[in-house]
């Protein structure tokens, strides 16, 4: 029964840990996006 247990868990968690690598993926790339172009209009200002 313990085994079940631990294999429905890999089964749920796993997904969950890729979805959260998708978000932070997309969530660094807008933040890095976002810096750049905040840089670039300071730069502009200066």
């Amino acid at each position: 029964m313990k085994f079940f247990w631990g294999l429905l868990a890999i089964i749920f968690i796993k997904p969950i840990i890729g979805i959260v690598k998708f978000f932070w993926m997309i969530i660094s790339f807008a933040v890095q996006l976002l810096f750049y172009k905040i840089l670039d209009w300071f730069f502009k200002l200066i």
